[in-house]
């Protein structure tokens, strides 16, 4: 996956396609060009933002800066001051109808502060157009647990506790409606989307069809599960061409059909065999995967050909090298070109498809095999050769988990902060707003549940905090390089270098646009979830060099 440093919402809603939406993306599209920043800056189509008087509208991510009524010509400034120099427009930022005071941040806007987007949580945020965006956002995760977790009349029950009512004028009970259609005689039923909006003024239905066209699609499903209907229609009026046009779209996008045929799993470089599918999370290590199904083929070769005797035992051998830490560069060309040449040259169907497992999962997920090559790394937390504990292992940051919780555990609270400081500066961000994906890979998840480690982190971090009234502890600085490092951003990163930085001597200078340090964890963080005490004290309170 390609990282963005930056991500530019362009507004394409009804009202900003005919405002000229489509030419200032192109005008955008061209800046971003012509600075060489292809790599860096994402354009991103949303659904409408809302404020529509306020169109055509950009958000610029991370920051969160909103631009209004923005005009082609503008967009070269857009691109030159705020994505290039990290300057905000002022002109074109909204301000205060009372007061005239700029106000560039979303999250500021008197209008939305107050606001809780739930049927439009999605519109104007992720592009209607791409599935991935959409399950990126916990899209089909309802659809997911409804049909593998859920009976029909589970699904309606839970919607009938919701107090979820119809859009139309009588409100009435959602629940109720899809109870009585699931006890209704007949073998074919129907679920049908009414888009169509005849109250003047309203245009609910269409700010959903055209923002989030995936979520009435997977409510759809989720209806036709529990009132046992296979077919559905959707009824949009046309004067609504971009949500049909949107709707359509997605339709295709959630079909991924693939026929279970011989001809089509050719296609995809794969075989029926035996007519088995096995379903694999993202926590599978793939080479660790191939390498089973390697070792299965080695051990029923029945010999008589040397590509498949021969190569199945040299690609186990490689596979098996790989998994223990001591993998080489040119592994992975010599697993293609011998897996190649056994779907060459073998005798029978076994020695053919035998490479089909390395082949596919180096296709698909090269970068596995390259962590492990190259960084003598598993990111999966399965070659026990590679690391010392799971947790640990899957920490971004590499903070040793086990010895900060022994620490805990024996009472040494300002030892169990030091040591998460030693790879992390942030002890009480992370202690906050970390997805703790260490807890995931828990072993003591296999008896009971996992160690809640981002809250003994947390734990840590509060009790220094508290009783240390003489501020945090200050780690010596080594003798000064003589060198001097300037670091562009006062984000997470850029302050985690800069502490880096001077520990080991340099003269670190952090240069940041913003009025503030922080980055996203100041303007894309709720005050709610990540106190402000435990962010903005000065460096040296901190603990800073």
């Amino acid at each position: 996956m390609h990282y963005y440093r930056a991500h530019v919402l362009v507004c394409t809603g009804s009202t900003c396609v005919e405002s000229g939406c489509r030419e200032i993306k192109e005008a955008l599209a061209k800046g971003i060009r012509e600075h060489h920043l292809e790599n860096e800056v994402q354009l991103i189509e949303t659904g409408c933002m809302g404020l529509c008087d306020l169109g055509p509208r950009l958000i610029i991510y991370p920051e969160g800066v909103a631009y209004c009524r923005v005009q082609p010509e503008d967009a070269a400034e857009v691109v030159s001051e705020h994505l290039l120099k990290g300057r905000i427009v002022d002109r074109l930022v909204y301000r205060d109808a009372e007061t005239k005071k700029p106000i560039p941040l979303i999250k500021d806007f008197p209008f939305l502060a107050r606001q809780t987007k739930i049927a439009l949580r999605n519109a104007g945020f992720i592009n209607p157009e791409d599935i991935e965006e959409y399950i990126a956002s916990e899209g089909y995760s309802a659809l997911a647990k409804a049909l593998s977790g859920m009976t029909p009349a589970e699904v309606i029950s839970e919607l009938k506790k919701s107090g979820l009512r119809g859009r139309g004028g009588a409100g009435f009970s959602t629940g109720l409606k899809w109870e009585f259609t699931a006890n209704a005689t007949g073998i074919q039923k129907y679920v049908v989307c009414n888009g169509d909006e005849g109250d003047p003024g309203a245009f609910m239905d269409r700010s959903v069809l055209e923002g989030d066209p995936h979520s009435v699609i997977e409510a759809m499903a989720i209806a036709g599960y529990a009132v046992g209907a296979d077919q559905g229609y959707l009824y949009i009026r046309a004067e609504y061409p971009l949500a049909v046009e949107r709707i359509r779209h997605a339709i295709g996008q959630a079909r991924l059909n693939v026929g279970i045929d011989y001809e089509s799993m050719a296609e995809l470089g794969a075989i029926v065999g035996s007519g088995g599918l096995i379903v694999m999370d993202e926590d599978t290590y793939m080479v660790d995967l191939a390498k089973f199904f390697t070792e299965f083929c080695q051990e029923e070769s029945c010999g008589k050909c040397a590509p498949c005797r021969i190569g199945t035992k040299r690609m186990l051998d490689i596979l098996v090298r790989i998994t223990q830490g001591q993998g080489q560069e040119g592994d992975i060309e010599t697993l293609i070109e011998l897996g190649q040449y056994m779907k060459n040259n073998a005798l029978c169907g076994l020695g053919q498809t035998a490479p089909n497992p390395v082949l596919s999962t180096i296709r698909y997920f090269r970068h596995e095999y390259e962590a492990h090559i190259r960084d003598k790394r598993c990111p999966a937390s399965v070659c026990a050769d590679l690391f010392d504990s799971p947790c640990q292992n899957t920490c971004p940051a590499g903070v040793d988990a086990p010895i900060y919780m022994d620490h805990i555990r024996n009472g040494r609270y300002l030892e169990a902060y030091l040591e998460v400081r030693r790879e992390n500066p942030f002890p009480a961000v992370c202690g906050r707003v970390c997805d703790h994906p260490c807890e995931a890979k828990c072993r003591r998840a296999t008896l009971d549940e996992p160690i809640a480690i981002r809250s003994l982190k947390r734990f840590a971090f509060d009790w220094v905090y508290e009783h240390n009234d003489k501020g945090f502890p200050v780690e010596a600085v080594a003798k000064s390089t003589g060198k001097q490092v300037a670091v562009i951003g006062g984000g997470p990163a850029g302050l985690t270098a800069a502490y880096y930085l001077a520990k080991v001597g340099h003269k670190v200078t952090v240069y940041e646009a913003m009025p503030f340090a922080g980055g996203m964890l100041k303007v894309g963080i709720p005050d709610h979830r990540l106190i402000s005490m435990s962010l903005f004290k000065p460096p040296r309170q901190c603990g800073w060099p």
